[in-house]
């Protein structure tokens, strides 16, 4: 956790403009900077680092690493395949999301809400821990 953020304090900027041109692509609307345009022109939406898909990259790597240990399971080449694509899905539903809250301003209060984040964090949960499993599956379900 503390390197994942050292590290983002350097590189925010052009991570949130990596960030805000997916987002507005799939939105199909404008963008400046880390600025989006709302999909129904209602105004424009800005990513700030606490939103970012990058936010939970660390997140996806520790679990992968205690469950792949705590399993007994012996790192090889595949494992990194298995990273990349738990990498990739929490990306993907983190850029997902901010296309979601971007809709609309409804949405936006919706996805920002404490249930909206419970939902959002348990999806990316399930999806973390199963793609860790399924890496040390071997091991975790000959027990």
């Amino acid at each position: 956790m503390f390197w994942s953020r050292l590290l983002f304090q350097f590189f925010a900027g052009p991570i949130l403009e990596i960030d805000a041109a997916f987002v507005a692509s799939m939105l199909g609307t404008a963008r400046s900077g880390n600025l989006v345009g709302m999909g129904d022109g209602s105004g424009t939406m800005m990513l700030i680092p606490e939103c970012s898909s990058f936010t939970n990259l660390s997140l996806g790597f520790l679990c992968l690493v205690t469950v792949t240990q705590w399993a007994g399971h012996r790192w090889s080449a595949i494992d990194v395949v298995w990273l990349i694509f738990a990498c990739g899905m929490i990306l993907g539903i983190n850029t997902a999301r901010m296309a979601l809250t971007g809709v609309s301003k409804a949405n936006y209060d919706m996805i920002h809400s404490s249930w909206g984040a419970t939902i959002f964090g348990m999806v990316i949960l399930v999806v973390i821990f199963s793609i860790s499993a399924l890496s040390a599956r071997r091991e975790l379900f000959t027990r």
